[in-house]
């Protein structure tokens, strides 16, 4: 069973993501830094609490 903090990692990642490829696709400057900021605060989130996150097997 996942702990809050990986559910709450993978939807910062997924939403972030998202923001990149549409503003990517809108040509929206200001939806590639909001998914990067986005991406970085699941990165800061999976340092912070030393989370064992497995993207493949």
């Amino acid at each position: 069973m996942p702990t809050f903090s990986v559910i709450i990692f993978y939807v910062l990642a997924i939403l972030g993501s998202v923001a990149i490829v549409y503003g990517v696709i809108s040509l929206s400057v200001f939806l590639i830094v909001i998914g990067l900021a986005l991406l970085f605060a699941a990165l800061l989130l999976k340092k912070e609490f030393k989370l064992d996150i497995l993207f493949w097997k």
